[in-house]
Formats: structure tokens, sequence, C-alpha cells
């Protein structure tokens, strides 16, 4: 058997997991150096940080905008919600034109698709 292509995994246990996230939240170590200690790789760790909960541990992203980009994107926000809205209602209405159609047709005895083929021609002028 060739044991060239084999590869280690390591498995740590809770308890250990657990001891390594304390000593770095009572600042003994940092993620990395704790890496470096106990032989883990240091995205285990962020791991770990992420799974046990230690929320305050990680590093956060905040956002900070003038009072125009804020302004803006609340706008274009609405905007949409404007949009969705109108689609909706020219939706609504084009189902409704279509029901009168068929019902003024069904009303009139004429064939809708034949009706509908000579509406989209083009009179001759």
């Amino acid at each position: 058997m060739n044991t060239r292509y084999r590869r280690i995994t390591n498995r740590y246990s809770e308890a250990f997991k657990l001891q390594v996230i304390e000593q770095i939240e009572q600042g003994h170590y940092t993620a990395n150096q704790a890496a470096k200690l106990y032989g883990c790789c240091p995205s285990s760790i962020h791991g770990w940080k992420k799974k046990y909960g230690k929320a305050h541990l990680l590093n956060k992203i905040v956002r900070i905008e003038t009072m125009g980009e804020a302004n803006r994107i609340k706008e274009l926000e609405q905007q949409i919600a404007r949009l969705k809205e109108s689609l909706a209602d020219a939706h609504v209405d084009h189902k409704l034109s279509e029901s009168y159609l068929k019902l003024a047709c069904r009303e009139l005895g004429v064939d809708l698709d034949e009706f509908k083929k000579k509406e989209g021609t083009k009179p001759s002028e």
C-alpha cells in the first residue's frame, strides 16, 4: 500500500475546542497565536467561534454612509415598491380587459381568435 498520498485528519474534542475558545475569550491568545500553539488551522478556530456562539470574538462589518446615501437608498426602495404595485395593477387591468373582451365576443357570437387576428392587422390607408 502506497502511503505517499495518505492525509492525516485531526479531529478535536468538544472540550478541547471550548478550552481554546475560552483562552481566546479571556485574552490569553489571539486566534492565530492559539492556532500556532495547538497546531490547529486558524480557519478551524474561526469556525469554532461561530459554532459555539462567541459572536463578540468575530470581526464585524460596520457600514458608514452619508445622509445622502441613506436617503437615496430609502428613496430607491420606495420607488421599487411603487413600481411593483404599478406592475401588479397593470397586470390586473390587463386580465380584466381580456376577460371583458372574451365576454363581449361570447355575447356577440364572434370567435375571439379571429377577432384578435383582425385587430392585429393594420388598416390600409
